[in-house]
């Protein structure tokens, strides 16, 4: 227990871990403000009209909230053509001399001004109720921005991204570069119980990070824009509205925040197999990063990424939600895919394969870092210098 709290002393104070924790919270919160492109800017302008008609028909599509739009659109079509005549009675009483008093005229226009005052709010509604009546029976009325920037991307969390890079890259190259590998080894707890300890250690950190990060996002969203109706099914958002799954909008941030610790996990384990296999900080950092942000910058159709057997798909989350999406126009000789459903059947088996590949990678690093050949040539070397020195 001794050995496994100093581990995490080396990592967090030693290693300026804690530094780095608190400067990458500092700039997830940031970030979730900048990158924030989700919401409907139009809703939020007409918020108050907005949300007065989704009162009226919030929920299921119903014969009810039917007859309520086409009522609605009869009344804001009546008020204009009423506040029209109205002016243009006014005007032509002007021009004959038989002003009518404005008085009169504020009192006469102001239930129609009132109306139409509130076509914005309406239009906004209306769009929402044209896409749900597609599809009925698992599309609701509901406020949309804070769900859509909560689920609706497919963004990766470059601060944790980073942040994990900073905090365990450094636990195994730093035994390498102060050449302290030696002096462990020889130790009786130096060897698989060192190894378990650094892999736990980063597992739990993993966890805790991932947790918190995503904590931050609900929590950020929830203060912005309202978190209202999460056991809406998740095809209430237009951004997944050819998705198959069954399930909340509620559920699918706990599975996507669950998929993400998986990712981060997986994610965790390549950092450390690096640093094993090169013992180099620097290198491990580049090549880490460049498994990772290749594809996921490199790769114009997004779906191809969550079939590769890297942790990436899963660090994005979302998109094993989304279902097929084609686009083209009809006298196209080929549509085009712009997202291609993963299949229950094509997650079980990345996961499963992810899985093996990050357990082979911790066999092959424990056995790397306790091979005794590769610390005798280190012994060797160290004494060579030594003479050449005397």
């Amino acid at each position: 227990m001794r050995d496994f709290i100093f581990e995490i002393k080396k990592v967090l104070i030693y290693q300026k871990g804690a530094w780095f924790i608190l400067l990458l919270i500092l700039l997830k919160i940031l970030s979730l403000a900048i990158l924030d492109n989700s919401a409907n800017l139009s809703l939020e302008a007409d918020k108050e009209d907005y949300l007065f008609y989704l009162e009226q028909v919030k929920g299921a599509l119903t014969e009810e909230n039917e007859s309520f739009f086409r009522d609605e659109s009869e009344k804001i079509a009546s008020a204009k053509v009423k506040l029209e005549n109205l002016y243009s009675d006014y005007y032509d009483g002007v021009l004959y001399n038989q002003v009518m008093p404005e008085e009169e005229l504020d009192s006469l226009s102001k239930p129609f001004e009132e109306q139409i005052e509130k076509e914005k709010g309406f239009q906004l509604i209306y769009d929402q109720y044209m896409y749900i009546r597609e599809n009925p029976d698992n599309r609701y009325f509901l406020y949309t921005n804070g769900w859509n920037a909560l689920l609706a991307h497919e963004r990766l969390d470059l601060p944790m991204f980073f942040l994990l890079l900073l905090l365990i890259a450094p636990m195994f190259c730093n035994e390498y570069e102060s050449k302290m590998d030696i002096i462990l080894l020889s130790s009786k707890k130096g060897r698989v119980t060192l190894v378990l300890k650094k892999i736990l250690l980063a597992f739990g950190m993993v966890t805790l990070l991932s947790l918190l990060f995503s904590l931050i996002e609900y929590t950020y969203f929830h203060f912005q824009y309202g978190l209202s109706d999460g056991h809406y099914p998740i095809q209430s958002l237009e951004y997944f509205h050819s998705s198959l799954k069954n399930m909340s909008l509620f559920e699918a941030f706990i599975r996507s925040s669950v998929y993400k610790l998986f990712g981060y996990l997986c994610f965790s384990v390549l950092i450390m197999f690096v640093s094993v296999c090169t013992k180099k900080t620097i290198l491990t950092l580049f090549i880490s990063t460049v498994v990772i942000l290749l594809p996921y910058f490199g790769l114009t159709a997004r779906w191809i990424q969550y079939l590769l057997p890297l942790p990436l798909g899963f660090m994005l989350g979302s998109g094993f939600f989304r279902g097929d999406e084609i686009a083209g126009s009809a006298d196209a000789i080929e549509p085009k895919v712009v997202f291609r459903a993963i299949t229950d059947t094509e997650f079980t088996i990345i996961a499963v394969l992810l899985i093996l590949i990050a357990l082979t990678m911790i066999l092959l690093m424990t056995k790397k870092f306790i091979n005794f050949q590769s610390i005798r040539k280190e012994i060797q070397s160290i004494r060579r210098e030594a003479g050449e020195k005397q």
